[in-house]
């Protein structure tokens, strides 16, 4: 595993569901290193998987009626490797409908691990960023004058709050900006 380099996952269950609740505790404890977006709809998840941030895989709910051959043909367009979390009360043929990994409901640490290691890429925190900028002229100390302004865009965990609070910074102390620069975070 690279420095920098984590697994980003999608989830989507029923509420309450205790599976949801351990993966949630493992990536912000740090027991696997991920970053778990939870989607309280199927309609965030498609949004979510519609925009152009990289995911690693999806974790989704067996027991759940929207969860279909459709919803998974739509993750694995986009590259994310399907992981059902099914209880095994509905029989359904996962594997065929397009999952690439079946886990229980009794979902233990090492097998979220186990299937992430196998089928899953993990994705670097500053890649985009770092392409981006070094395509940029960035010699703003000609180019801006009192009153311009300045955006830093990107997708969360990319690092852009910090490059836009060290812009802030050196921008605030150029002498024709005599300290007055203003920096508005909106994320």
């Amino acid at each position: 595993m690279s420095a920098g380099h984590r697994y980003v996952l999608l989830g989507l269950a029923r509420p309450r569901a205790s599976w949801f609740r351990s993966v949630s505790h493992w990536t912000t404890s740090a027991a696997i290193p991920a970053e778990f977006l939870k989607c309280v709809s199927v309609e965030e998840l498609r949004a979510r998987l519609a925009g152009n941030r990289a995911f690693s895989a999806v974790l989704l709910d067996g027991s759940l009626p929207v969860v279909d051959r459709e919803l998974l043909e739509a993750a694995r367009d986009v590259g994310c490797v399907v992981l059902i979390v099914d209880d095994g009360r509905r029989r359904r043929e996962w594997i065929d409908l397009g999952a690439t990994a079946v886990l229980s409901t009794t979902l233990e640490r090492e097998a979220l691990l186990d299937a992430l290691v196998t089928h899953a890429e993990m994705v670097g925190v500053v890649e985009s960023v770092l392409r981006t900028t070094t395509e940029v002229d960035l010699d703003l100390t000609r180019s801006l004058t009192p009153g311009s302004v300045v955006a830093v865009c990107g997708a969360g965990g990319t690092g852009v709050s910090t490059l836009g609070a060290a812009l802030a910074q050196g921008l605030g102390r150029m002498t024709h900006h005599d300290g007055r620069v203003v920096l508005a975070d909106l994320a």
